[in-house]
């Protein structure tokens, strides 16, 4: 037995998503990855068997052999093996790869073996987190990598490619160093103000804080117009009960998500699914059905129905076309009427032959008319969708686009900034220029995560899976 060698900092998981495929991934990072790789594995060439040493073995290239458990000497698998010397890997650790087939069964078994005889299961994002703390990409970058992972279309990861590569980092310490040289010819006038005050330009210092500014609103400007390129943009499917809002779902998404029954009130809580249509990502929502209800759980979900729909990019209005309904007595399309959206008639199909659509014109309101249970209409209602989407939302030029935490950090940068522009009128501040000056420092290094708390680093790496 040798796993009471192997009791140091080494982490493991699989890398693959679950299920059945061709290809399951066992990742081991830290310094004993390579001793516990070498002691599992054992090369096959041709029909002869031989064995690995650190000595002798190629850093980056595949190894054809069998996984086998040590204790009994039964193979588990046949597998692919390759050995990457930190710093050149993903975390810049020693890091080994055991590609064997894919199936919950092997892959838990080898990483069992692997758990035995040495390393720590890996907690989710750690091994992105390992190469954030060695210092192979910054806080900035190590985000992008879950961004690439969610992304939905290719707007999403073309956004996400361009946070992994450093643009931001890169953009951050140029700013930083800029706040950096003014802070520090404050900081000398403040400490020699005789000597420096012939030499006190205000309008040099205006004229560097308003480049900074520009660049600083840059990039809020560019979250405020595409940050739904990485979030997806929000679509609140709502309408009275048993309108068949659930159907539609399930035909946008093109699966069984909601349940579906002719009993009104099914929904009671918030549905989320995301869909992508012509490279716009969505995240589109089943709500309740808003209507007068004594059902405790049933009022709670109409609650959330109504705060979903101020944040809706558009709104979904789903009827009945069998049932009665004039848009001017309906409150809940009093509710919606102050929202982009598009009315949709559904259940079409149960209607008489010689209705048309003119029917359900209502003033300026022109519906779709679709069948969620037949699945008629739906291709109408998507090309209309997409109509508003590329009508109204245009998004930023640069791909160059933060995320919620670093557009926060750069939203308090803008206000810092704010307070030094308008001190620098008057010098008695300069002690306050100085301090606002520095805090932006710090938000810059916060925001690539060269000082960052533990627990934000936690939150950060705590929304990725496991095995990344």
């Amino acid at each position: 037995m040798i796993n009471s060698q192997f009791n140091s900092n080494t982490i493991a998981a699989v890398s693959t998503p679950p299920g059945n495929g061709g290809i399951g991934i066992i990742r081991i990072s830290g310094p004993e990855s390579f001793d516990i790789g070498l002691f599992l594995f054992r090369g096959k060439s041709n029909k002869n068997f031989y064995s690995l040493s650190k000595d002798n073995i190629k850093y980056r290239y595949l190894y054809y052999g069998l996984i086998f458990d040590p204790e009994n000497n039964v193979t588990i698998d046949e597998v692919l093996i390759v050995f990457m010397k930190g710093p050149n890997s993903y975390t810049a650790e020693d890091v080994v790869e055991i590609q064997s087939h894919s199936g919950k069964f092997v892959l838990d078994r080898i990483l069992s073996l692997v758990l035995k005889y040495g390393a720590d299961p890996a907690a989710p994002g750690e091994f992105t987190k390992r190469a954030f703390l060695n210092g192979r990409i910054d806080l900035t970058q190590a985000e992008a990598v879950m961004d690439i992972i969610k992304s939905s279309s290719e707007a999403s990861h073309r956004a996400a490619s361009t946070l992994s590569n450093g643009y931001l980092k890169d953009k951050v310490i140029q700013l930083r160093d800029m706040f950096v040289k003014i802070e520090s010819q404050i900081t000398a006038f403040v400490d020699f103000p005789d000597d420096m005050e012939d030499n006190f330009n205000k309008n040099f210092f205006n004229e560097i804080l308003f480049d900074i500014k520009r660049e600083v609103n840059d990039l809020i400007l560019n979250y405020d117009n595409s940050h739904q390129l990485r979030d997806g943009y929000k679509i609140t499917i709502a309408g009275p009960p048993n309108a068949g809002k659930s159907s539609l779902l399930n035909r946008l998404v093109s699966k069984e998500r909601a349940i579906v029954t002719s009993i009104p009130g099914t929904t009671r809580d918030i549905i989320e699914e995301t869909l992508n249509l012509d490279g716009f990502p969505f995240v589109v929502s089943d709500t309740a059905g808003i209507r007068e209800s004594e059902n405790e759980i049933e009022q709670i979900g109409i609650l959330k129905t109504r705060e979903l729909l101020e944040k809706s990019d558009l709104i979904i209005f789903v009827i009945d076309g069998n049932v009665f309904f004039n848009p001017l007595d309906n409150e809940l399309f009093n509710e919606i009427n102050q929202y982009p959206y598009i009315f949709v008639i559904n259940k079409i199909d149960l209607l008489p032959s010689d209705v048309s659509r003119e029917t359900f014109l209502f003033d300026s309101i022109e519906p779709v008319l679709i069948s969620a249970a037949k699945n008629k209409g739906i291709d109408d209602l998507k090309r209309k969708i997409i109509n508003y989407f590329e009508k109204n939302f245009k998004s930023s030029e640069s791909y160059l686009i933060p995320n919620k935490r670093q557009y926060k950090i750069l939203s308090d940068i803008n206000s810092s900034l704010d307070s030094v522009i308008h001190s620098l009128d008057d010098l008695c501040e300069i002690e306050l220029i100085s301090y606002d000056l520095n805090y932006c420092i710090k938000l810059c290094s916060e925001l690539i995560g060269e000082t960052i708390s533990p627990d934000i680093l936690d939150k950060v790496f705590g929304d990725f899976c496991i095995g990344k």
